[in-house]
Parts: C-alpha cells; sequence; structure tokens
C-alpha cells in the first residue's frame, strides 16, 4: 500500500514541478546592463518547491517499502 502511495506522489510532484518550472521559467527577465546580462525572476517559487518535496516524498516512500521487502529473491 505503501509503495502504491508512493508511485501516486512521485508521478504527481514529477507532473506539478514540470508545470511549475514552465510557469517559472516563464515569469523570468533578462536585462543587459553594460554588456553584463542580469536575470530577474517575478516568479512564486513555492508552488515549485513543495511540488518537489512531494516527489522526494514519493521516493522515499517507494525505497523504504523495498528495503523492507527485498528483492523478492530467497537465499539458499
Amino acid at each position: 500500500m505503501k509503495k502504491l502511495i508512493g508511485i501516486i506522489l512521485f508521478v504527481a510532484g514529477l507532473v506539478a514541478s514540470l508545470i511549475y518550472g514552465l510557469e517559472v521559467y516563464q515569469n523570468t527577465e533578462s536585462v543587459n546592463v553594460l554588456g553584463n546580462k542580469i536575470t530577474l525572476s517575478q516568479a512564486n517559487w513555492t508552488p515549485l518547491i513543495v511540488s518537489i518535496g512531494v516527489a522526494v516524498t514519493g521516493i522515499i516512500l517507494i525505497v523504504s517499502q523495498k528495503a523492507k521487502t527485498g528483492t523478492g529473491r530467497r537465499r539458499r
């Protein structure tokens, strides 16, 4: 059950990270000042950070479930 929840959290976090990452990228502007490129971001980073945290939580649940159950092989 934890593995299924982990997979769902990972996929949801990954999709949200892609969506919010594109939004952050689109809200970034570059300005050239005296030959130097200055990048300004007006985006809200909180949703991107939270979605990455959800994906990492999903990975932790998946890995912890695999470590708990083993690989399914028995040694002879």
